[in-house]
């Protein structure tokens, strides 16, 4: 998953900083302390990725961008809770095989563009896309479904026991959930849905009708509202 994404180490300065923030946190929840990658993104997310207690969590490069170091804390405090819960290793297992059957669509679409069915944005490739995710998805899906762990209300909930300050889960997960819905431009793989903080994917046209199959995490007016009935 660190190679899918072409995820890199964190400059020195960064570095420094994610330490700090991290740190505390793995020492309070008596988790391995994970490695910290970042990868190149027009939106700020966030996953976690590892199997034998060696963990990854992966920020965007965004996300150093557009968030404090409160907001960043959090992220970090929401990341390391999916490790205490023991979801990470299936979950990054599940969206390395999902995401492995969904990207044969993409092969199949640039497949008919060098055949000469036009290109990228022209409507052939998207309907030899859509066709082949209609022989994929539902396979992929499966896996996702069957085999994730939805874990995602109670990972929210060591989160904030962590840093227990119920406005600053609320007020980040929202930034960056509107952020996403307003200047992603990316096609996110929908067999990796289930290890994002955030669901990036959108459903805008019949072409991402598919992406739908893939989400088994509440949304996130569900997850805000569930925090704040029990510690608002």
């Amino acid at each position: 998953m660190l190679r899918w994404y072409k995820c890199q180490t964190l400059g020195p300065e960064n570095e420094k900083m994610i330490s700090a923030l991290l740190f505390p946190i793995t020492s309070k929840l008596s988790i391995p302390y994970p490695k910290v990658y970042t990868f190149d993104s027009s939106v700020p997310i966030a996953f976690t990725v590892g199997v034998a207690k060696r963990y990854a969590i992966v920020l965007s490069k965004n996300t150093f961008d557009i968030m404090d170091e409160d907001e960043l804390k959090m992220v970090l405090a929401c990341e390391a809770a999916k490790i205490r819960d023991g979801s990470v290793p299936i979950n990054t297992v599940v969206s390395l095989i999902a995401g492995s059957i969904i990207s044969m669509s993409t092969i199949i679409m640039w497949m008919a563009m060098l055949a000469g069915f036009g290109q990228e944005k022209d409507i052939a490739p998207r309907i030899a896309r859509f066709l082949a995710l209609g022989l994929v998805s539902l396979p992929a899906a499966l896996i996702v479904h069957l085999f994730g762990v939805n874990s995602v209300l109670r990972s929210d909930e060591i989160a904030l026991l962590n840093v227990k300050n119920e406005k600053l889960f609320r007020e980040t997960l929202k930034r960056m959930n509107n952020y996403i819905e307003l200047h992603c431009t990316e096609n996110f793989n929908p067999g990796h849905v289930n290890i994002f903080l955030i669901n990036p994917l959108k459903v805008k046209d019949l072409f991402d009708i598919y992406s739908s199959m893939f989400i088994i995490k509440p949304d996130l007016e569900y997850r805000i509202k569930t925090i704040e009935n029990k510690y608002g």
